[in-house]
């Protein structure tokens, strides 16, 4: 488990890095979010997080995790350390109904959150895979701050916002939104939720 921590601290500490960037680089939406989402890390780097040994599982869609090509974009770090710790995140669905062609092409990993390796209280991190072809319904977050991260693939939201390997895209709370996902790879997006505590610790995602 050793090893794994020094990922997991690896991990923020890239994570910080890939948000400070985006200050700099001023992308049109999210400033606010993008300044808290640093803030939280650097405190959360700062203060020796308990890392908890969660179980790993895998869903079908993770027979896509070979098929992950992040090398040449500025993610490729994170992509590197994500590879890291494959065997020991938890997979899931977060829903208790969702369409049934849902179970063999989606799933995601909560790494840094209530329920994550990381514990912490007020910020959500992970990863997303989607399968090639994947088309993810319409759903929100109600009183949750969201963004995107493309590691790999090539993904659009409510068919106007393109997402390709290096891009970043942020939702504000409650934002309706569904994805689909190029025909030729699987996408691998890194997300990250803000809200008061109490709304992360006991949030059940819908579809709509």
């Amino acid at each position: 488990m050793n090893s794994f921590v020094q990922y997991l601290d690896h991990l923020i500490k890239e994570f910080l890095a890939i948000y400070r960037a985006l200050e700099i680089s001023g992308p049109p939406a999210g400033q606010d979010h993008i300044r808290e989402v640093q803030a939280k890390l650097l405190s959360l780097g700062n203060n020796n997080p308990p890392i908890r040994q969660k179980s790993p599982e895998e869903k079908p869609v993770c027979r896509y995790l070979d098929a992950v090509r992040c090398e040449g974009n500025r993610y490729s770090e994170i992509c590197d350390i994500f590879k890291n710790i494959v065997p020991i995140l938890k997979w899931e669905y977060g829903y208790t109904s969702m369409p049934e062609h849902l179970y063999d092409m989606y799933s995601y990993t909560e790494v840094i959150g209530p329920q994550g390796n990381i514990y912490v209280e007020d910020i959500v991190m992970g990863f997303v895979l989607l399968a090639p072809c994947c088309l993810y319904p319409e759903h929100n977050h109600p009183g949750i701050e969201e963004s995107y991260l493309c590691l790999s693939g090539n993904v659009t939201q409510n068919d106007n916002e393109e997402l390709s390997p290096g891009g970043y895209l942020y939702n504000s709370p409650g934002k309706t939104h569904r994805l689909s996902v190029a025909p030729d790879t699987p996408c691998l997006l890194a997300y990250s939720w803000l809200a008061e505590p109490a709304v992360l610790k006991n949030y059940s995602m819908s579809l709509l």
